[in-house]
């Protein structure tokens, strides 16, 4: 049996690491502009949520952290950027015009949070990887001594353990 040529550890680390560095950037500018003044059709209140949200997540991305709930968060943030702004444009909006070579693109629709809440739903499945704050506090354990039971051998029924 070969070896896979990718490490799923690696493909996390390289997720968490792009995704981290988006959200942090993301975040961090809307609280540096003003955290509830970023986009005048929303509330508020959302906006401040969200600028948050996404500072936050993109710290645990970077530190590996809580990953998994980051990704849950994030997406949730995506679901509600695409039915709040970008889902009202096209999957890639854009409409003919003379300006640079016959197209020119008016804004952005919403394939990016789409790919946003893909990158995170690999995440969810790929967990952190090793090179996380995750598997340093919370890395598989190994069952106490005397729990686990090793396999029948072939042809022998299961013992069950006796009632002490």
């Amino acid at each position: 049996m070969s070896k896979p040529w990718f490490k799923p550890d690696a493909a996390s680390l390289v997720l968490r690491l792009g995704l981290g560095a988006i959200f942090v950037f993301h975040g961090f500018l809307k609280l540096a502009y003003g955290a509830s003044i970023w986009n005048p059709d929303l509330n508020p209140q959302l906006q401040v949520a969200v600028a948050y949200g996404e500072a936050i997540a993109g710290i645990a991305f970077l530190a590996g952290f809580l990953t998994r709930v980051a990704a849950l968060g994030v997406i949730a943030i995506m679901i509600g950027a695409i039915t709040a702004v970008t889902g009202k444009l096209d999957f890639v909006p854009m409409e003919t015009s003379a300006t640079w070579n016959g197209v020119n693109v008016t804004g952005t629709g919403y394939e990016y949070n789409v790919a946003i809440i893909v990158m995170c739903v690999a995440l969810i499945l790929l967990g952190s990887g090793v090179v996380s704050l995750d598997h340093i506090l919370f890395g598989r354990r190994r069952a106490p001594v005397g729990q686990t039971m090793p396999p029948p051998a072939p042809g022998t029924p299961p013992q069950v353990p006796s009632k002490v």
